[in-house]
């Protein structure tokens, strides 16, 4: 009986996670996708940045900063992913990987896709689709397939190019149970792509 109502309490607990996840990366890609003053844009991604604050401590995981060897092997995926995608997209023409074209250069836009964009994702894929069945091999599948998918907008070149990516972040969660270093590698892969993309 305990036991069913832990389930039930956990079930209940992802849920109104995803909930707010979900408000929050929308309300962020609206932000993202209007020219609003400076002013509200930083007022805005505060609010929302304490909000995502907030949710993410009610998340029953730990975030400990990673080790020293943790963050070469972070360091390393990232070069390793960012190399991929580089040598992948100047090599093949009309292959579009993500919303890039949409996206619009504000305060905003590098906040949603440094920080929130990042979390929300590991959070959900990892935290929550990588732990939903008792088998780790489902688990992988299901959650990267569906990154995967979702990322690459139908586009199989595209599609396995997320699924690298995202086996890598499963990867380093799985490895020490840490959802900090999956989110560290996708932050920093989405950084190093944006200053690539516009410098």
């Amino acid at each position: 009986m305990v036991g069913n109502l832990s389930t039930r309490k956990n079930k209940c607990h992802n849920i109104y996670l995803g909930i707010n996840l979900i408000i929050i990366d929308t309300l962020t890609s609206f932000l993202a996708h209007f020219d609003f003053n400076i002013c509200f844009s930083i007022i805005s991604i505060i609010v929302l940045f304490l909000w995502l604050f907030i949710i993410v401590n009610s998340f029953p995981t730990r975030f400990n900063l990673p080790s020293k060897s943790d963050w070469l092997k972070i360091l390393l995926l990232v070069a390793i992913n960012e190399i991929i995608f580089y040598v992948t997209v100047n090599h093949i023409s009309n292959i579009q990987l993500s919303r890039i074209n949409d996206f619009k250069l504000n305060v905003a836009s590098m906040f949603m896709a440094i920080i929130i964009g990042p979390v929300i994702e590991e959070i959900i894929f990892r935290g929550i689709i990588a732990n939903c069945f008792k088998n780790e091999t489902i688990n992988m599948i299901v959650s990267c397939l569906l990154f995967a998918f979702l990322h690459g907008s139908m586009n199989f070149i595209a599609i396995i190019l997320y699924l690298i990516f995202a086996l890598s972040s499963f990867y380093l969660y799985k490895k020490n149970g840490h959802l900090i270093d999956s989110i560290l590698f996708h932050i920093f892969f989405n950084l190093i792509s944006i200053f690539f993309t516009y410098s």
